[in-house]
């Protein structure tokens, strides 16, 4: 999504510009590396080692997606 539709979003009242929050950031971390781990436990089914690897990659996406539309809004760049 570009910068001018999530300009667009705040401006109307949809979306709230909100700062990098370190707590969240951490925490969404420290659940992608938790869930990375389990992927590695002996005795699960056949799916849970693809699925928890799959929210792995899944927290790790979001928490990059929040904090570069962060900066990307800042700085002024698309």
């Amino acid at each position: 999504m570009s910068l001018e539709k999530l300009d667009n979003l705040v401006k109307t009242g949809h979306k709230k510009l909100e700062p990098p929050n370190q707590d969240e950031f951490d925490g969404m971390i420290a659940s992608a590396k938790a869930r990375l781990q389990d992927s590695h436990l002996t005795g699960l089914s056949a799916n849970s080692p693809f699925y928890l690897a799959y929210c792995t990659a899944q927290y790790a996406e979001n928490t990059t997606v929040k904090l570069t539309i962060f900066v990307g809004w800042v700085s002024g760049r698309p």
